[in-house]
Protein backbone atom coordinates (compact mmCIF):
# COMPACT_ATOMS: atom_id res chain seq x y z
CA UNK A 1 0.00 0.00 0.00
CA UNK A 2 2.67 2.40 1.26
CA UNK A 3 4.41 1.59 -2.86
CA UNK A 4 1.37 2.24 -4.40
CA UNK A 5 1.09 5.76 -2.58
CA UNK A 6 4.37 6.10 -3.53
CA UNK A 7 4.16 5.58 -7.47
CA UNK A 8 0.78 7.39 -6.84
CA UNK A 9 2.89 10.82 -5.73
CA UNK A 10 5.37 10.17 -8.43
CA UNK A 11 3.29 10.12 -11.45
CA UNK A 12 1.29 13.14 -10.40
CA UNK A 13 4.65 15.30 -9.90
CA UNK A 14 5.36 13.82 -13.38
CA UNK A 15 1.76 14.83 -14.59
CA UNK A 16 1.28 18.10 -13.10
CA UNK A 17 4.11 20.04 -14.72
CA UNK A 18 2.91 19.20 -17.85
CA UNK A 19 -0.88 20.53 -17.26
CA UNK A 20 0.41 23.73 -15.90
CA UNK A 21 2.88 24.53 -18.71
CA UNK A 22 0.15 23.88 -21.67
CA UNK A 23 -3.37 23.14 -20.84
CA UNK A 24 -4.40 26.24 -18.98
CA UNK A 25 -6.98 28.52 -19.72
CA UNK A 26 -6.53 32.42 -19.92
CA UNK A 27 -9.06 34.82 -20.18
CA UNK A 28 -8.30 38.39 -21.24
CA UNK A 29 -9.50 41.33 -23.55
CA UNK A 30 -7.98 41.18 -27.19
CA UNK A 31 -6.33 44.73 -27.66
CA UNK A 32 -4.64 44.03 -30.94
CA UNK A 33 -4.59 41.61 -33.99
CA UNK A 34 -1.37 41.52 -35.94
CA UNK A 35 -3.11 39.46 -38.36
CA UNK A 36 -5.55 36.57 -39.57
CA UNK A 37 -3.71 33.96 -37.13
CA UNK A 38 -2.47 36.25 -33.97
CA UNK A 39 -3.81 38.57 -31.64
CA UNK A 40 -2.22 40.09 -28.63
CA UNK A 41 -4.42 39.88 -24.77
CA UNK A 42 -4.30 41.46 -21.97
CA UNK A 43 -5.12 39.68 -18.88
CA UNK A 44 -7.22 40.81 -16.19
CA UNK A 45 -3.76 41.24 -14.07
CA UNK A 46 -2.61 43.19 -16.68
CA UNK A 47 -0.47 40.72 -18.39
CA UNK A 48 0.25 41.30 -22.22
CA UNK A 49 0.16 37.88 -24.09
CA UNK A 50 0.70 37.61 -28.05
CA UNK A 51 -1.45 34.58 -29.05
CA UNK A 52 -0.60 32.79 -32.02
CA UNK A 53 -3.61 30.47 -32.88
CA UNK A 54 -2.64 26.85 -32.66
CA UNK A 55 -3.32 24.34 -35.84
CA UNK A 56 -3.69 27.07 -38.51
CA UNK A 57 -2.08 29.12 -40.33
CA UNK A 58 -3.61 32.39 -41.96
CA UNK A 59 -2.53 34.20 -44.88
CA UNK A 60 0.48 36.94 -44.59
CA UNK A 61 0.25 40.67 -44.17
CA UNK A 62 1.09 41.35 -48.19
CA UNK A 63 -0.11 37.92 -49.39
CA UNK A 64 -3.05 37.08 -50.95
CA UNK A 65 -6.13 37.48 -48.20
CA UNK A 66 -4.09 38.65 -45.63
CA UNK A 67 -5.91 42.07 -45.43
CA UNK A 68 -9.12 40.15 -45.27
CA UNK A 69 -8.18 36.99 -42.90
CA UNK A 70 -6.98 39.81 -40.50
CA UNK A 71 -9.72 42.25 -41.14
CA UNK A 72 -12.11 38.78 -40.07
CA UNK A 73 -10.17 37.97 -37.06
CA UNK A 74 -10.50 42.11 -35.80
CA UNK A 75 -14.23 41.67 -36.52
CA UNK A 76 -14.62 38.37 -34.52
CA UNK A 77 -12.44 38.82 -31.18
CA UNK A 78 -10.93 42.76 -31.40
CA UNK A 79 -12.45 44.65 -27.96
CA UNK A 80 -13.92 41.39 -26.57
CA UNK A 81 -13.25 38.90 -23.50
CA UNK A 82 -11.98 35.34 -25.20
CA UNK A 83 -10.16 32.36 -23.75
CA UNK A 84 -7.35 30.68 -24.76
CA UNK A 85 -6.57 27.26 -24.21
CA UNK A 86 -2.89 27.08 -23.76
CA UNK A 87 -0.75 24.55 -25.96
CA UNK A 88 2.51 25.64 -25.86
CA UNK A 89 5.09 28.25 -26.46
CA UNK A 90 6.35 28.66 -30.27
CA UNK A 91 9.78 29.80 -30.90
CA UNK A 92 8.93 33.29 -31.68
CA UNK A 93 8.28 33.08 -27.45
CA UNK A 94 4.28 33.54 -28.79
CA UNK A 95 1.75 31.70 -26.58
CA UNK A 96 0.17 28.58 -29.48
CA UNK A 97 -3.67 28.45 -28.37
CA UNK A 98 -7.23 27.60 -29.17
CA UNK A 99 -8.96 30.89 -29.04
CA UNK A 100 -12.69 30.78 -27.72
CA UNK A 101 -15.69 33.53 -27.51
CA UNK A 102 -18.32 32.21 -25.47
CA UNK A 103 -18.59 28.50 -26.93
CA UNK A 104 -16.82 29.27 -30.18
CA UNK A 105 -13.95 27.94 -31.42
CA UNK A 106 -12.42 31.07 -33.31
CA UNK A 107 -9.39 28.79 -34.84
CA UNK A 108 -12.09 26.58 -36.54
CA UNK A 109 -14.19 30.08 -37.74
CA UNK A 110 -11.28 31.16 -39.35
CA UNK A 111 -10.34 28.02 -41.29
CA UNK A 112 -14.31 27.68 -42.27
CA UNK A 113 -14.55 31.50 -43.43
CA UNK A 114 -12.22 30.90 -45.79
CA UNK A 115 -9.49 33.28 -43.93
CA UNK A 116 -6.65 30.29 -42.86
CA UNK A 117 -5.57 26.46 -43.56
CA UNK A 118 -5.67 24.20 -41.45
CA UNK A 119 -2.37 22.82 -40.42
CA UNK A 120 -1.74 19.38 -41.32
CA UNK A 121 1.96 20.11 -39.81
CA UNK A 122 0.75 21.39 -36.54
CA UNK A 123 -2.51 19.56 -36.15
CA UNK A 124 -2.58 16.14 -37.60
CA UNK A 125 -5.40 14.64 -35.59
CA UNK A 126 -8.09 18.27 -35.46
CA UNK A 127 -10.64 16.71 -37.31
CA UNK A 128 -12.39 19.74 -36.65
CA UNK A 129 -9.95 22.05 -38.63
CA UNK A 130 -10.02 19.33 -40.93
CA UNK A 131 -13.56 19.39 -41.94
CA UNK A 132 -13.89 23.31 -41.74
CA UNK A 133 -11.31 23.47 -44.53
CA UNK A 134 -12.94 20.91 -46.69
CA UNK A 135 -16.45 22.63 -46.63
CA UNK A 136 -14.51 26.26 -47.42
CA UNK A 137 -13.23 24.64 -50.26
CA UNK A 138 -15.69 23.02 -51.28
CA UNK A 139 -18.65 26.14 -51.50
CA UNK A 140 -15.06 28.55 -52.47
CA UNK A 141 -14.98 30.93 -49.11
CA UNK A 142 -12.39 33.24 -49.28
CA UNK A 143 -9.32 32.11 -50.21
CA UNK A 144 -10.38 29.09 -51.45
CA UNK A 145 -12.56 30.89 -54.40
CA UNK A 146 -8.30 31.10 -56.05
CA UNK A 147 -8.30 27.91 -58.20
CA UNK A 148 -4.52 27.66 -56.13
CA UNK A 149 -4.12 29.62 -53.44
CA UNK A 150 -0.49 30.00 -52.25
CA UNK A 151 -0.21 28.59 -48.32
CA UNK A 152 1.43 31.29 -46.58
CA UNK A 153 4.73 28.89 -45.60
CA UNK A 154 4.83 28.19 -49.34
CA UNK A 155 4.94 32.43 -49.55
CA UNK A 156 6.81 33.03 -46.50
CA UNK A 157 9.34 30.34 -48.13
CA UNK A 158 9.43 32.53 -51.70
CA UNK A 159 10.13 35.79 -49.10
CA UNK A 160 13.09 34.60 -47.85
CA UNK A 161 14.80 33.12 -50.70
CA UNK A 162 13.98 36.44 -52.81
CA UNK A 163 15.66 38.10 -49.67
CA UNK A 164 18.66 35.95 -49.65
CA UNK A 165 17.69 34.48 -46.25
CA UNK A 166 18.64 30.74 -46.06
CA UNK A 167 16.53 29.70 -43.13
CA UNK A 168 13.98 27.53 -43.75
Amino acid sequence: MKNLKALIYAVALLILPIQSASGEMLVGKCIAVADGDTATVQTHHGERIIVRFQGIDAPENGQAYGREAREKLISLILGKQIKIHQQGIDHYNRTLGQVYLGKRRINTELVAAGCAWHSDYHAPDDTELATAQKIAKKYHKGLWQDKAPLPPWEWRKTKRKASGDKQE
